[in-house]
């Protein structure tokens, strides 16, 4: 066999070394593909990393934004709640003050229509009386006669009515105008009536003066309504009754209202 000569040996190692040149090139080829593509997903992923986070910080903001929308909204709810709250209270109380205020209405008008109502009574039932009635009884009863002298001197002076009055100046009730007239005209024995708490004169006078079945002139005359007046014939010997009532002293037939009973003023 002829051994090969200098010149093959030498292609032949050139050619080796190409070979092992393209070799090592698509090699480092090759092993470059994933170092890329690891670099690439290295960029991409931290491109995702920061737009995720600043995506996470909008997010964070607007929780915190939203955070204290919600919280101002409920102030804003407890503040109207309490406003409601008190236009409630404030509701209540005006619709109690008008109730209230449409029940005194409602009184006032009933008292008014009473009144009106004992007026047109009181009309009907009204005892003409002059100083001739005055005159004729003071020949015949001198000590009653004194007595209606005083009330018709306390009309001609237009004392009026007042609930609990204990004075010309102030006013009369009923049963304080009789006490009034006893106290400056009747016995010692009724001189303590001005100590007497006025809602407890006319029981006072009921319980303390003596019956009398039959009246006579000066007595009181009890009426159920409250009312306590003067028993006196007039100069035709007619009965009448005289004392305080709601539209001041007046004369009345004695039937204008049930008699409870008579008390005697002159012993």
């Amino acid at each position: 066999m002829v051994p090969p000569d200098k010149s093959s040996l030498d292609g032949l190692a050139a050619r080796l070394e190409d070979r092992t040149r393209r070799a090592k090139k698509q090699a480092l080829l090759f092993s470059s593909i994933p170092v890329a593509v690891a670099v690439a997903l290295i960029v991409a992923t931290s491109l995702i990393v920061r737009h995720a986070s600043h995506a996470v910080q909008n997010l964070q903001m607007d929780a915190v934004h939203y955070s204290e929308t919600i919280e101002n909204l409920k102030k804003e709810k407890s503040r109207y709640d309490e406003r409601i709250d008190a236009l409630k209270s404030q509701y209540d109380s005006e619709k109690k003050q008008l109730e209230d205020q449409n029940r005194t209405l409602r009184t006032t008008l009933q008292a008014a229509e009473r009144r009106i109502q004992q007026a047109t009574d009181f009309d009907r039932f009204l005892h003409p009386i002059d100083m001739v009635d005055l005159k004729s009884l003071s020949s015949r009863y001198p000590r009653q006669a004194e007595m209606l002298k005083f009330i018709l001197d306390l009309r001609q002076r237009n004392v009026r009515w007042r609930l609990g009055g204990r004075s010309p100046d102030e006013g009369f009730d009923s049963p304080g105008f009789a006490a009034y007239v006893l106290r400056q005209t009747g016995p010692e024995s009724l001189r303590d009536l001005t100590q007497t708490p006025a809602s407890d004169i006319g029981r006072l006078l009921l319980d303390r003066m003596p019956q009398d079945p039959q009246p006579r002139i000066g007595d009181l005359a009890f009426y159920p309504s409250g009312y306590v007046l003067f028993y006196f014939l007039d100069r035709s010997d007619r009965p009448f009754v005289i004392g305080m009532t709601p539209f001041g002293i007046a004369a009345l037939e004695p039937g204008f209202a049930t008699i409870v009973g008579f008390r005697r003023t002159i012993l």
